[in-house]
């Protein structure tokens, strides 16, 4: 997923807004097709929380603003994700992963923690 100003489709300053769109993007094959966005109210100086929640083959992939439940934004299909589809090899990670798509910028990604919680497991309190 990835959080873009919401007024970056628009063409208008996106510090006029202080909404931002959030968009889930399956890359398959060099090709990226949108599963599905959302925007969120909370300003670019508000953190968002992002959230992958498994279930089956399902891939929930949700967002959370300051204070409010989860959203979802899209929810992936596992099936996509195996070796006959991609080709060969294929091994599932999830992390942390920030672009620019190469141009220069001064956005920073505040990174506080990533935590992976397998179900029936207590989550760490930090």
């Amino acid at each position: 997923m990835f959080i873009a100003p919401a007024a970056a489709d628009a063409g208008a300053d996106a510090g006029a807004t202080s909404g931002r769109r959030v968009v889930a993007v399956h890359r398959q094959g060099g090709v990226d097709r949108v599963l599905g966005e959302t925007t969120v109210s909370a300003a670019k100086s508000e953190p968002l929380a992002l959230t992958v929640s498994v279930r089956g083959q399902d891939y929930a992939l949700l967002v959370q603003e300051p204070g409010g439940a989860p959203t979802t934004v899209a929810v992936a299909d596992g099936r996509t994700l195996d070796t006959v589809t991609t080709g060969g090899f294929l091994g599932l990670w999830f992390g942390v992963y920030g672009t620019s798509n190469g141009r220069p910028t001064s956005t920073v990604a505040h990174v506080e923690r990533f935590e992976y919680v397998p179900r029936g497991v207590e989550r760490a309190r930090a």
